[in-house]
């Protein structure tokens, strides 16, 4: 099974009136995972719900947490 890993939501003064851009990062390079991750996250309007290092679990995660879209594919 591909290894998935959960994003703590962005704070709450950091939401906008209707609320972040949840998304899902997904590819099996950990290290640019973790540069997405890192950079979409210090965006104020932009939740990182997740990361996975394939599409199964990226279905998974997206199941579980409905991201509004992709961060990458």
């Amino acid at each position: 099974m591909s290894p998935v890993s959960p994003v703590n939501p962005a704070s709450a003064s950091a939401q906008g009136a209707r609320g972040p851009w949840r998304a899902v990062i997904v590819d099996d390079q950990a290290l640019l995972v973790s540069a997405f991750e890192m950079l979409l996250s210090s965006q104020p309007d932009l939740e990182v719900v997740g990361t996975a290092a394939d599409g199964a679990a990226a279905l998974a995660l997206r199941s579980a947490h409905g991201p509004s879209a992709p961060a990458h594919q």
